[in-house]
């Protein structure tokens, strides 16, 4: 027998029994309430200039400027990101996109994210303190990195991972890829590039003027982007906006049961304005006693029965298996067919007794689950 709190109270609706032709999930990006955050000056670079302009449309960093970033607000799990960037300077420094950048990386030794980044022509150069690491060489062209820690303006340069005093191998850059089409051509002044970024949870293509450059595997921590900038005056961005993804993400380790790791996953991905299976599995051969934990915040969070909490105990509805059988149970339902549920995630752990289980209870991964536009339907567009 399936017992359940009332569903509705998690907004989950899920009575539609039709489903009409799938809603936009299309937001245009309002950049006057992005900020600006920069990495310590160095002696020939000052901190970045960032003006938003045109109603939040465009944004401008005017300076010559030290590791510099535009960040947003959160935009969503999985994306698909376009707009256009260009320089009207002739200069030679970069301008790029990072992916997962926070408030507060700039001074955070625990930071990580990518940073794609693209250079008008190779060039040595050491751009001094209080940066201690040696000159490094910034090869033209486009390129991925993965940043750590708070590296040095060299570092960023010439996209290294130096051992010093002021920066030990904990902080700097690690080249990932290079551009398939521009990975050693440089970018040209005055030419507006066309960027069409999609960020999933497990991987990440870039095209830019329509030619894919970039196509890699995740993970990739990606709720937030930020432009960027390195010694490359009036760069501008503009007419950015992002489309949201139907995405899932298991995180955290469960903990197992006699016969392996209770599971939960949503199969096909969760689209608005479909049907989807909710498949949960238990970690023993016998009939047992089970619960599936939905809630609307994750959670990181140690029990005194010896599994981790993975789900927000405070904001939740419980789906009670009694009994939960040996097999996947597997339940249908819709997404409603609504654009507010764009971007909306939820959080999931299926828990059951087990005697074979620390404390005796075995307890799943977390599921993350995001509701979206089908990264597919996009592609059929394109």
């Amino acid at each position: 027998m399936l017992r359940s709190a009332p569903v509705s109270a998690l907004g989950l609706s899920l009575l539609a029994s039709t489903l009409p032709a799938q809603v936009s999930c299309l937001q245009d990006l309002d950049l006057s309430k992005w900020t600006g955050e920069s990495y310590a000056a160095t002696n020939a670079l000052p901190a970045g200039v960032w003006m938003d302009g045109n109603n939040g449309d465009s944004a401008t960093q005017s300076a010559a400027s030290n590791p510099t970033f535009f960040v947003s607000e959160v935009i969503g799990q999985s994306y698909e990101l376009t707009g256009t960037i260009s320089a009207s300077d002739p200069g030679n420094g970069f301008f790029g996109i990072a992916i997962g950048f926070d408030p507060g990386e700039s001074t955070d030794p625990d930071a990580e994210y990518w940073l794609i980044d693209w250079k008008r022509d190779d060039e040595s150069v050491d751009w001094g303190a209080p940066s201690c690491t040696a000159g490094t060489t910034a090869t033209a062209g486009l390129a991925i990195s993965r940043v750590i820690g708070i590296p040095t303006a060299d570092e960023f340069w010439g996209h290294t991972n130096e051992s010093a005093a002021c920066s030990d191998l904990d902080n700097g850059l690690q080249e990932l890829a290079r551009g398939m089409t521009s990975g050693n051509t440089g970018w040209s002044p005055a030419t507006d590039y066309m960027i069409r970024l999609r960020v999933l949870v497990d991987s990440l293509q870039l095209w830019v003027n329509g030619n894919l450059e970039l196509d890699i595997p995740g993970p990739f921590g990606n709720a937030r982007i930020a432009f960027y900038n390195l010694d490359q005056e009036e760069s501008v961005f503009s007419d950015f906006v992002a489309e949201t993804l139907a995405s899932t993400l298991e995180y955290g380790e469960g903990t197992p049961g006699c016969v392996g790791m209770p599971s939960v996953d949503i199969l096909p991905e969760p689209v608005i304005g479909t049907y989807v299976d909710l498949e949960v599995s238990s970690g023993t051969n016998v009939p047992t006693h089970g619960c599936l934990v939905i809630s609307t915040a994750p959670n990181n969070q140690a029990t005194p029965f010896g599994f981790q909490l993975y789900v927000d105990w405070t904001s939740k509805v419980l789906l009670v298996f009694d009994p939960l059988p040996p097999q996947p149970v597997t339940l249908n339902f819709p997404i409603p067919n609504e654009s507010v549920l764009c971007g909306v995630s939820l959080y999931m752990q299926l828990f059951h007794f087990d005697l074979c289980a620390s404390g005796n209870v075995a307890a799943s991964p977390g599921l993350s689950v995001s509701a979206g536009v089908s990264a597919k339907l996009i592609d059929d567009e394109n």
